[in-house]
């Protein structure tokens, strides 16, 4: 069970998938509230101006997938709080890299600016399946080693999610999920963790993906000032 951003709950369809990871998307256990509750309230204090003072005291590195992170000097429950940025326009997206990807802890994050959306999958194991699992050896935080552990699956929809400025939503640990936020919009988000449930992350994609270690790349501060050009508080 998934918290939509206004406390609803959206049940995910039970299709009879098995596994772990579909078992997972069903709800291993409930939420635990205090986290839930905790970080809404920690998150609902911070507003875009003070997140992108955040953002811009620390250096930010681009995320595979196309969007800028980065892990502030604020902290909740003794876990950085995050920054995330969309930029309009082109984005660096590494060639081929696995879209699905899940955390080792649960998060929280508020929408500030822009829409934000996202689809949450259900895998199933299945030696011919269409997709491949990717496990996830981090050397430092930005710092990677991504292979193809050998499993196949395939990656099935469960709830897309999408969300406005103002509102929260939630995701467990675990759960493999994908952004769908489009070239023509920009959106900024802050996101809080809890402390890690799982031992390791993964990523699921099309089979082909090389191995190899990967540093993820700074963001420069054109890059950041062009992504929030616009952004002042008279245009929020």
């Amino acid at each position: 069970m998934f918290d939509s951003p206004t406390g609803a709950a959206l049940v995910a369809e039970d299709r009879g998938h098995s596994g772990p990871t579909a078992a997972s998307v069903r709800s291993r256990r409930p939420w635990p509230d205090d986290f839930v509750v905790q970080a809404t309230r920690f998150l609902q204090r911070i507003d875009l101006d003070q997140a992108l003072a955040m953002a811009g005291a620390v250096k930010g590195y681009w995320h595979p997938t196309g969007f800028m992170a980065f892990h502030t000097r604020w902290s909740f429950e003794g876990m950085p709080v995050r920054v995330h940025c969309w930029p309009r326009g082109a984005r660096p997206v590494e060639d081929r890299h696995p879209p699905l990807h899940n955390h080792m802890w649960p998060l929280a994050s508020k929408v500030l600016t822009g829409t934000y959306s996202e689809t949450v999958y259900a895998l199933d194991d299945v030696p011919d399946g269409e997709y491949a699992h990717y496990s996830v050896e981090y050397h430092t935080r930005d710092d990677a080693t991504v292979f193809d552990d050998g499993r196949r699956c395939q990656a099935l929809p469960v709830v897309t999610s999408v969300c406005v400025p103002g509102e929260v939503h939630h995701l467990e640990a675990g759960v493999f999920h994908e952004t769908t936020i489009p070239g023509s919009q920009r959106v900024v988000t802050v996101m809080v963790t809890g402390q890690r449930e799982i031992d390791s992350c993964s990523l699921v994609g099309l089979p082909g993906f090389p191995t190899r270690r990967r540093v993820r790349r700074s963001v420069t501060p054109a890059e950041l000032a062009r992504a929030i050009d616009g952004l002042a508080a008279s245009s929020r």
